[in-house]
């Protein structure tokens, strides 16, 4: 990426800064220009699923990594993810790298990326299942998440002990976010839901077809669903269980974030997906 001249580039990150100030959410104090000049530059957004603690630590270890790499970086926490909000301080100074954290940035990160082919976008997920990059992304973005054979593991001997008993359960998940076939065989495709092929609430007639059609006796949630879908499921009588809410985990992110700056500024970027090593996150059962 190259710039007209170190004053110029001063000057843009300055603006940026000013709007990140007035328009957007809490924010490191503003850098001087000085400080700025010929400096490679990181936007780190920490989105409103993070707790507190959370944000502090990741404001914490990204100042830190940036002080010793000699990077300027901009910090954003508890802030709107609509795209037009950061559209234009993206398109006014050419950051080197962007690292979004929060599941909830996963729509409109995908969307600046198409919109700003020049930059790069680090997307840090946190939530126990938010699907898979599509394959339609462009390069210049970069996904991690958990891994999902991680998740299945844990509730392998769930599924098993639930099919022994001749039990049969109603999967809702979504196209993104397959059920393992050894919980969902081919020929039983009628126990599984995927709510995104289904627009607005038809969905739940559907759903209720399928119950009887099936004869099925739990239902179980392999992807988050909001409140209002949840309510919705719970009126059908059944036992429901979510596989998110009864898993807990734990992100490393002092681990997460150094891997990242490096990565974010790195001449070796590759776009793509990957998954959070064992030193990164751990995952539970409750």
């Amino acid at each position: 990426m190259k710039y007209n001249s170190r004053f110029a580039k001063s000057l843009t990150l300055a603006a940026a800064g000013a709007l990140l100030l007035a328009g957007c959410g809490r924010t490191l104090p503003a850098i001087d220009a000085e400080t700025l000049s010929g400096k490679k530059a990181v936007l780190v957004l920490a989105g409103n699923s993070l707790t507190e603690e959370e944000s502090d630590l990741i404001r914490r270890v990204s100042k830190e990594k940036a002080g010793s790499e000699k990077i300027s970086m901009e910090f954003v926490v508890k802030t709107s993810t609509n795209t037009e909000d950061f559209s234009s301080t993206i398109n006014r100074y050419p950051y080197d790298g962007i690292i979004a954290v929060g599941s909830e940035w996963k729509t409109p990160v995908l969307e600046l990326a198409r919109q700003n082919p020049d930059a790069r976008f680090l997307l840090l997920l946190n939530g126990l299942d938010s699907g898979n990059l599509p394959e339609e992304a462009p390069a210049n973005i970069h996904l991690k998440r958990l891994d999902p054979a991680k998740i299945t593991g844990l509730w392998n001997d769930w599924v098993e002990l639930q099919q022994a008993s001749g039990l049969n359960i109603m999967w809702i998940s979504r196209t993104d976010s397959p059920v393992p076939s050894a919980w969902v065989p081919s020929e039983e495709a009628d126990r599984l839901l995927e709510l995104d092929i289904y627009p607005g609430d038809t969905w739940l007639p559907q759903l209720t077809y399928q119950i009887n059609a099936s004869k099925a006796g739990r239902i179980a949630l392999y992807t988050p669903v909001d409140e209002a879908v949840l309510t919705r499921i719970r009126s059908l009588k059944l036992p429901v269980t979510d596989l998110n809410t009864d898993l807990a985990v734990q992100y490393n992110w002092a681990a997460i974030l150094a891997g990242s700056f490096e990565q974010s500024i790195s001449d070796q970027w590759q776009g793509g997906q990957a998954y959070y090593s064992t030193g990164e996150s751990i995952i539970s059962r409750k």
